[in-house]
């Protein structure tokens, strides 16, 4: 499994869902461990899932990190160098 990440209130919008999601889409971004990153397509959450990363703190599984700060998140796959950057402004993939 990936770092996934859910922005709550956030007022950019994702690309069209993919014709093979048939649950909610577009919530929050995902990255698995040599892979693109991409929007995710679930029937649930990730907002309950644990505590927000503070400013300046890091986590790591595997390959994969993610760093907060103030101007937003982070998430990479320091192996590929592939990965997201997103804020309540936007988001890039990388």
């Amino acid at each position: 499994m990936g770092h996934r990440r859910a922005a709550r209130g956030s007022p950019w919008a994702s690309s069209p869902p993919r014709r093979d999601c048939r649950y909610d889409y577009g919530q929050g971004l995902v990255l698995d461990a040599g892979a693109s990153p991409q929007f995710v397509c679930a029937g649930d959450t990730a907002l309950a899932g644990g505590g927000p990363l503070g400013y300046g703190q890091s986590t790591s599984a595997g390959v994969l990190r993610c760093e907060s700060a103030r101007s937003g998140m982070t998430c990479r796959d320091v192996e590929t160098g592939r990965g997201f950057s997103i804020s309540r402004q936007g988001y890039r993939f990388f």
